[in-house]
């Protein structure tokens, strides 16, 4: 791999390094102050747009800390983009097939296990709200910053740069899988009570496999933040079209809403 990336420009310490780890701390108790505040600050204003610019709130009070917190691994990223950027490309392009492949993979498999199971996926089922709540070019613009910028930015440097630069002295397919496994937790820990979040881990291989995924981008890539980031925000303007087609076309009890 070393032939299309210029590998000096990676930190090759492979010591622990607590520091990522205190950033990813911090930037999810940026993410619920920011989510909060936003909410408290729009509700009696904007009230059908509450939700989508708490969120967005959220992710970028936590994306702004992480970028200045790990900005030598986002500028080391960049410099290696830039300098093979064709070999970046042909590359990403090949592995975001392959990750969207695998990925589609696993909504046969929520399909499945939603005949056991009466509740979806929450955290699925939430962002639909979100869309269906107003269904307005202002909403759809909030949301698409998020789901497409905003929310892949940030989760791809809590969930692979931190863990890949925290866990240096482990090797590369043990942090993948716990990159993988942390980066399924927050999207499934979701529910009104514990039996309904216990419900809700049934559906861990739709979060786990695509983050392991993106942590298999990451590392073959040299730790290149850009390239995971691109795989995962292409995957998500997918889903994202998908979700205002869905909302666009929705019906309640016979009638359009």
């Amino acid at each position: 791999m070393n032939n299309f990336y210029d590998s000096s420009l990676l930190n090759n310490n492979n010591k622990f390094d607590w520091r990522p780890l205190l950033y990813f701390v911090i930037g999810f108790v940026l993410e619920v102050i920011g989510q909060s505040l936003f909410y408290f600050l729009t509700k009696t204003t904007v009230s059908t747009l509450t939700l989508s610019i708490s969120w967005l709130g959220g992710k970028l009070f936590a994306l702004v800390f992480m970028v200045i917190a790990m900005k030598d691994i986002i500028i080391n990223s960049s410099k290696n983009y830039r300098k093979y950027f064709k070999q970046f490309l042909i590359i990403t392009v090949i592995a975001f097939a392959f990750f969207y492949l695998i990925s589609l993979g696993t909504s046969y498999y929520e399909i499945f296990i939603e005949k056991f199971i009466s509740d979806p996926i929450a955290n699925q089922s939430g962002i639909q709200e979100y869309f269906l709540a107003s269904k307005t070019p202002l909403n759809y613009v909030i949301l698409g910053l998020t789901i497409v910028i905003l929310a892949p930015a940030l989760e791809e440097l809590e969930y692979r740069a931190v863990f890949f630069n925290a866990f240096k002295n482990l090797p590369w397919w043990v942090v993948a899988l716990i990159s993988a496994f942390c980066f399924s937790l927050p999207h499934l820990l979701q529910g009104e009570d514990f039996n309904a979040i216990l419900k809700q881990l049934a559906y861990f291989p739709v979060y786990f496999i695509p983050g392991l995924g993106l942590a298999l981008i990451y590392h073959y890539s040299g730790n290149n933040f850009w390239a995971s980031f691109a795989c995962h925000s292409a995957y998500n303007l997918i889903g994202f079209i998908q979700l205002v087609i869905y909302a666009e076309n929705y019906i309640e009890n016979g009638i359009p809403v």
